[in-house]
């Protein structure tokens, strides 16, 4: 799964969800992303690095029931307009910035997930104002 193509679609986020592993109950480790029929997972690994795919092994987590209620629930509805792919000073993948709103004219929520310490750590990027 491509996430270029769910932007051209520009389908909006129908569900979120939220996946422990079973030895960390407390820490995010993968996070689904449906929009219409099709799901982006982006899952945290051991070395820290994410990984983006259409599927995960589902044996290997557990499906937290609120998953409505994770810190990117305030998108559902939302169409993906951008997303960009963070790479760390080692140089591997272990972030994803991307931007929701409903039209070029409406205001944007940019959400950034940065894997730390085998973990999802969510961050919400705000403009600054520049005064002249």
């Amino acid at each position: 799964m491509c996430i270029a193509e769910v932007i051209s679609e520009g389908l909006p986020l129908s569900s979120i969800g939220v996946f422990v592993h079973p030895e960390l109950p407390k820490e995010h480790v993968v996070i689904s992303l449906q929009f219409g029929s099709r799901n982006i997972f982006l899952e945290a690994l051991e070395d820290d690095s994410l990984r983006v795919s259409s599927a995960i092994n589902s044996k290997d987590y557990v499906e937290l029931k609120s998953g409505c209620n994770s810190p990117l629930s305030h998108v559902i509805g939302q169409p993906l307009r951008w997303a960009w792919e963070m790479i760390n000073n080692n140089g591997y993948l272990d972030g994803i910035q991307m931007e929701f709103a409903k039209s070029v004219a409406s205001d944007a929520n940019i959400i950034q997930l940065q894997v730390m310490a085998s973990r999802m750590d969510y961050r919400l990027v705000t403009p600054i104002k520049i005064t002249k």
